[in-house]
C-alpha cells in the first residue's frame, strides 16, 4: 500500500494525494498543513487540492485528534477542492467544517475533473 503524499505543486496549490487514510497518513498531513498555515502571510489564500481517488477520505474524528490545537487565523483565506468518488462525500464534508467552525471557500470535483479543480482553486 502506498502512502499519501503532500507536495507544493509548481503553481504554488498545496496538493494532499491520499493513497490510503492510515494514523500516519492523518498525522503527517495534520502536520504539513498546519506548519505551511503558519506560514502563510497575511492577506494570503491558501490554496489546497485533496485528491481521494485512491481512497476514501480520512477519518473525520480522527483527523479532529491531530488537529485539536489548530486555530483558524482571520488575516488568512482557504480556499479547497476535493476530487472525489463517493456521492456522499460533499454533504458530509460541509458538515464537517461547520462543526469544527473551519470556514473555507470549498468545492467539489470528480475524478475527470482535475484540470478544473486547480482552475477554481487558481482563481478567487
Amino acid at each position: 500500500m502506498k502512502n499519501a503524499t503532500f507536495e507544493i505543486l509548481d503553481n504554488g496549490v498545496y496538493r494532499a494525494y491520499w493513497r490510503s487514510n492510515d494514523l500516519t497518513d492523518i498525522a503527517g498531513y495534520a502536520k504539513w498543513f498546519m506548519l505551511h498555515y503558519e506560514q502563510q502571510e497575511s492577506g494570503a489564500t491558501m490554496r489546497i487540492l485533496h485528491d481521494y481517488r485512491e481512497t476514501d477520505a480520512p477519518s473525520v474524528m480522527r483527523m479532529r485528534e491531530y488537529m485539536k490545537d489548530f486555530k483558524m487565523r482571520n488575516d488568512v483565506r482557504l480556499r479547497v477542492a476535493h476530487i472525489y468518488s463517493d456521492t456522499f462525500y460533499p454533504l458530509i464534508m460541509n458538515s464537517v467544517t461547520m462543526s469544527m467552525a473551519m470556514s473555507a471557500s470549498r468545492k467539489f470535483f470528480k475524478p475527470d475533473e482535475e484540470d478544473d479543480a486547480i482552475t477554481w482553486l487558481l482563481g478567487d
